[in-house]
């Protein structure tokens, strides 16, 4: 929690009435809610799956390349994300 603090994503309260700590919600922390108006809960749950992180792995390499190579993505699943999606809409 006092890295999710430090990063202002909640804010600590202390309380005299109590030794722990409480935490409040931040704009930020709203976003992570499922079904809220402005939530990104779902786009943080889809890119934090293997299948998406896993470009990540090779992305470095990508940039760096003087050569023509495909995607991380496609590099990764040997073919590009909207081929991917199409073959595994449950995803």
């Amino acid at each position: 929690m006092r890295f999710l603090v430090h990063n202002q994503v909640f804010k600590a309260k202390a309380v005299a009435t109590q030794e722990a700590t409480t935490y409040l919600q931040t704009e930020l922390s709203w976003c992570l809610l499922k079904g809220g108006e402005k939530s990104m809960a779902s786009f943080i749950l889809f890119e934090s799956t293997p299948i998406m992180l896993a470009p990540w792995h090779g992305l470095s390499a990508w940039v760096s390349s003087n050569k023509a190579a495909p995607p991380p993505f496609e590099a990764t699943h040997s073919q590009d994300i909207w081929a991917y999606t199409a073959q595994n809409p449950e995803h």
